[in-house]
């Protein structure tokens, strides 16, 4: 567990042991690769330890709904994973709750005006624990989270190396 060569550990990382450093560049890099692919006006992350908790055609449609949610309501980034932990809600809105920080980014839906600002970060900024860098990045703009779970980190995390469950 080593970062590659010529990269340096994250500036912010108190709440990270020095022995996950390289996992969590990992996982910053693959998100980092996906929005280089970004076209369109959203773009959906799925991490290899997302679960869904509902049916695929349920999951569709709780996405596509958050298309107009994001456009109305100038939301940059959506989780659709689970219920807000009240320390970082901002206040509700129909079935979604604002969000004052991004945490678990094993699913997100990311709009076309976020890619914009986070392409131009890749290019500007260090490297962080993903969902870290993007609460930086994202904090005066607005992000949020449906108020039910429709997804859940779960199984063989592929950052950590352990089975997690937040079923």
């Amino acid at each position: 567990d080593t970062l590659p060569e010529g990269v340096s550990p994250p500036e912010r990382c108190s709440n990270y042991r020095p022995i996950t450093w390289a996992r969590h560049y990992g996982a910053y890099s693959a998100h980092r690769r996906a929005f280089k692919e970004f076209e369109g006006d959203f773009m959906l992350i799925c991490e290899a330890d997302c679960w869904l908790t509902v049916g695929t055609d349920k999951f569709i449609r709780v996405i596509e709904k958050a298309f107009d949610f994001m456009i109305e309501q100038d939301v940059l980034w959506l989780s659709p994973c689970r219920e807000a932990d009240t320390k970082y809600c901002k206040g509700s809105f129909k079935s979604y709750t604002f969000m004052k920080a991004i945490w678990g980014c094993h699913c997100g839906l990311f709009s076309a005006k976020a890619n914009t600002i986070i392409q131009e970060a890749f290019e500007k900024t260090a490297w962080q624990p993903i969902d870290l860098w993007y609460s930086l990045l994202l904090k005066n703009h607005r992000m949020a989270t449906t108020k039910r779970s429709y997804a859940v980190q779960g199984g063989t995390s592929y950052i950590n190396a352990q089975y997690v469950s937040l079923l």
